[in-house]
């Protein structure tokens, strides 16, 4: 099986972290979604193990996660319960 030349995420957080450590990548548009792909390399390996690892770093994205949702959830039924006084 021939080695994948190209490795694909759509984790934004990912995306930064890789591109801060001075990786390359394409962006691809399909939709309303973003795919980002990185040439494959052992280095590009490395970092997304160690940014999977990087325990502090995990933290702080589950916490944005966990905002962004808490912010767009409380945002919608504030508007679900508008519309249904009106």
């Amino acid at each position: 099986m021939k080695p994948a030349t190209f490795i694909e995420t759509d984790d934004p957080f990912e995306v930064a972290n890789l591109a801060a450590r001075g990786f390359d990548y394409d962006m691809e548009k399909i939709g309303l979604r973003f795919t980002f792909m990185f040439p494959a390399c052992p280095e590009l390996k490395q970092a997304r193990k160690e940014f999977e690892e990087d325990e502090q770093f995990q933290e702080f994205v589950r916490c944005r996660k966990e905002l962004g949702r808490r912010m767009w959830g409380s945002g919608n039924r504030r508007q679900h319960r508008k519309e249904q006084k009106l």
